[in-house]
C-alpha cells in the first residue's frame, strides 16, 4: 500500500506549480551567487575560489537552510491536505494502514523535496561555467565538489526538517 500512496503523492506534487517554482529559485539563486560579480559567497575571499569545494559547501549549506522554508510547503501540505478537505475519516475506515499512509506520505514528499533542491547543486555547477566569469576567480568545473555536499549536509539536514515538520502536521 505504500507504494501506492507514494506514486499518488509523486503525482500529485508533480502537478504543483511551486514546485517548480521552489526548484528554479534555488537554481537561480545559487547559479547567481557563482556567477556574479556582484554577489560575493561567504568562503571565497582571498586565493579561494567561487567553484572551489569549501566555498561550494557553504553556499550549499546556507542555501539548503534557507530551502527549508520551502519544506513547510512541500511536506505540510502533503500531511494536511486529507484532514483540510476531511478525507481521513474515509481513509481510514479502508484496509489501510496508518503505517503505510505515513510512511507513504512521508517519502514521497522527501522524494519530491529531494528532487527540488536538487536546483542548489546544479545551478552552482552551472553558475561556474558562465562564460562571463574571470578564469583567474573560477577552478575547472568538477560535478562531484557540486554534488558532494548535497549529499552529505543537504539530504541530512532536509530529512530531519521533513521529519519535523511532517510530524508537527502529523
Amino acid at each position: 500500500m505504500i507504494k501506492e500512496i507514494l506514486v499518488f503523492e509523486l503525482r500529485y506534487h508533480a502537478r504543483r506549480p511551486f514546485n517548480y517554482f521552489f526548484f528554479a529559485l534555488l537554481f537561480s539563486l545559487s547559479f547567481a551567487l557563482i556567477a556574479s560579480d556582484a554577489v560575493q559567497i561567504v568562503g571565497a575571499i582571498g586565493l579561494v575560489k567561487r567553484n572551489g569545494p569549501y566555498a561550494i559547501a557553504q553556499l550549499s549549506i546556507v542555501m539548503t537552510v534557507i530551502g527549508l522554508l520551502f519544506a513547510v510547503a512541500i511536506v505540510g501540505t502533503s500531511m494536511l491536505r486529507d484532514f483540510r478537505h476531511k478525507a481521513h475519516e474515509l481513509l481510514f475506515t479502508t484496509h489501510l494502514s496508518e503505517l503505510g499512509y505515513l510512511a507513504g506520505r512521508f517519502v514521497g514528499s522527501f522524494l519530491v523535496m529531494a528532487i527540488v533542491f536538487l536546483g542548489i547543486p546544479l545551478g552552482s555547477f552551472f553558475g561556474s561555467m558562465a562564460p562571463w566569469i574571470d578564469p583567474e576567480f573560477v577552478l575547472k568545473p568538477n560535478f562531484w565538489w557540486h554534488l558532494h555536499p548535497y549529499l552529505v549536509f543537504g539530504l541530512p539536514t532536509m530529512f530531519v526538517g521533513s521529519a519535523i515538520f511532517f510530524a508537527v502536521g502529523a
